[in-house]
């Protein structure tokens, strides 16, 4: 299973809007072999068949829209939104089946910035 986390390299922790991070860890599991890759300049809307084609299943991370949330669970990608903190903590929380999503950071396209 392949995991994808928005991810701050400043910080290690998950980058908190899912449109405008510029990297993602993906995590494959069980053996969390870990990767950083960047979002190669895509959109929001293009973010979404981008992670479908790295074989993503799961997406961790802070807010998104609700078009994206949409179009994420349209192309068979669970999303785990409104995730804070370091990217290990995260981690073993959901190996533990822990982490628990928070529905309430989706919100409109009013973020102030064009969705291309």
């Amino acid at each position: 299973m392949r995991i994808a986390i928005t991810y701050d390299l400043s910080n290690n922790t998950v980058w908190q809007h899912f449109g405008q991070t510029t990297h993602f860890m993906l995590v494959d599991l069980p053996d969390e072999k870990r990767m950083i890759i960047t979002n190669s300049g895509f959109s929001h809307k293009d973010l979404i068949p981008y992670l479908k084609d790295l074989d993503v299943e799961v997406l961790i991370c802070g807010g998104l829209g609700n078009m994206a949330m949409t179009l994420l669970k349209e192309a068979n990608i669970k999303v785990i939104p409104g995730i804070t903190g370091d990217i290990n903590d995260v981690l073993d929380l959901y190996k533990k089946g822990q982490l628990e999503g928070d529905e309430s950071v989706l919100h409109d396209c009013d973020c102030g910035h064009h969705h291309g």
